[in-house]
């Protein structure tokens, strides 16, 4: 039977579970937005209510109608997950907001219908994961990113405390975890946190 205090003193020794509210989301836009993206790339830092660390399936043949006996299941390929992200609007005109509809737009144009090429319409999204002192413990970054679908906005009557908040759902082709093992971590101190958001602050 697993005994409460050894598993306390395990935990500890392990530096304690990883708090879910310590994370940087870094947008690169593509190069047609960098004139529009240039002062909210880091607002919307801040302004993320919540993303996803990306998932990853590994893809199996059918080999049921060729193997005699149990199947066995083949790897053949991977598939990535597409991930989302949860952003406040501010009332400085929405720019959290109107960001990411000139990045569809870009996509297509809303007027003519025609498409971008891929390679003008992709960015970068790049998270990272914070410790409770600030240092860096995780990272990864989303290669050819996207907004896939952009969240519709609701508006309500029924609540004056409420805030206006939309989701987006990127998509990408391939997400890759970034090597942090040679870096002093214990160095990393976050550009936004400077506090720990754990306790109330002011």
């Amino acid at each position: 039977m697993l005994d409460i205090g050894n598993f306390k003193s395990k935990l500890k020794t392990f530096g304690g579970p990883v708090p879910v509210n310590r994370y940087i989301p870094k947008i690169t836009f593509p190069t047609g937005l960098i004139n529009s993206a240039y002062r909210i790339s880091e607002r919307l830092q801040y302004m993320c209510q919540s993303c996803e660390l990306p998932g990853r399936t590994v893809n199996m043949a059918d080999t049921s109608t060729r193997i005699y006996g149990p199947p066995r299941k083949i790897p053949y390929n991977t598939s990535f997950v597409d991930t989302s992200m949860q952003f406040m609007v501010t009332q400085d005109s929405m720019q959290e907001k109107r960001i990411f509809d000139d990045w569809v737009d870009l996509i297509q144009d809303i007027d003519t219908f025609d498409m971008s090429y891929y390679d003008d319409l992709v960015g970068e999204v790049n998270i990272q994961v914070l410790n409770e002192r600030n240092a860096l413990i995780y990272e990864c970054i989303l290669f050819e990113a996207f907004p896939q679908n952009v969240s519709v906005v609701t508006l309500s009557m029924d609540s004056s405390t409420d805030f206006m908040k939309f989701t987006v759902t990127m998509a990408y082709r391939k997400w890759k975890k970034v090597d942090i093992d040679s870096r002093d971590t214990d160095d990393f101190e976050s550009e936004i946190f400077d506090f720990n958001p754990l306790t109330p602050v002011g």
